[in-house]
């Protein structure tokens, strides 16, 4: 077991996946201007939308709030002013809350590592991120919860890596990171000499869980 644990908390602790799938499916009754559109295919399309541009503001292109913008600018194919998108945007976001719950295997993995102090590393909102741990009740089990509010710099960035790591008095090869993105977690920790377990939600011996059987490379 590692002396320290760095967790990711979108698709790794909370099945972020499911949340934003339903939150999407229910654009149609959102915007007159989607509401012809299949409720898989608005899920669909928020899914792309997301992954490209949550990557650009992982690389620095683009704002928090810029990418939600953009993401509701392309899934209505136009233009729209900022106070629209983000209007739109905040009524995704109350039903995207709504759908918030732990990964399987959360449970079994917090109760075994009760006595591992660990971290929340996220790239997300860090207004977002806490309301994440409070409404899921999982709070007590983590020292700290880091977002790039902390250090001016999403992951891959080193920053946040190495915050985390200072926060728990320990070297970056005592600790044990726990993420789903190869890029943003995996890569990343293993270059300050972590150890790091790539999460699959649905793939067997990939799970959250699974990552207690020690280390392994990326599949």
């Amino acid at each position: 077991m590692p002396l320290g644990i760095l967790i990711d908390l979108d698709d790794t602790l909370i099945d972020d996946t499911f949340a934003m799938r339903q939150a999407a499916r229910s654009f149609g009754e959102l915007h007159e201007d989607l509401a012809a559109l299949a409720a898989d295919r608005l899920a669909d399309r928020w899914g792309e939308l997301t992954e490209t541009h949550w990557r650009r503001f992982r690389d620095g292109e683009t704002t928090l709030q810029g990418q939600r913008r953009a993401r509701v600018r392309g899934l209505l194919s136009r233009d729209v002013p900022d106070p629209e998108a983000d209007a739109l945007f905040a009524r995704y976001l109350e039903r995207y809350e709504t759908h918030w719950r732990r990964v399987e295997g959360a449970d079994e993995f917090l109760a075994r590592t009760a006595g591992v102090p660990k971290v929340i590393v996220s790239n997300g909102e860090r207004g977002q991120a806490l309301r994440k741990v409070e409404r899921l009740g999982v709070g007590r089990h983590f020292v700290a919860v880091l977002t790039p509010e902390h250090t001016g710099k999403p992951k891959p960035d080193p920053s946040l890596f190495l915050a985390a790591v200072a926060l728990l008095g320990l070297e970056p090869a005592d600790c044990l990171m726990i993420g789903d993105n190869l890029e943003a977690d995996i890569v990343p920790a293993r270059s300050l000499g972590m150890a790091a377990f790539h999460v699959s939600m649905h793939e067997p011996g990939r799970r959250l869980v699974d990552s207690l059987a020690g280390p392994e490379g990326p599949r």
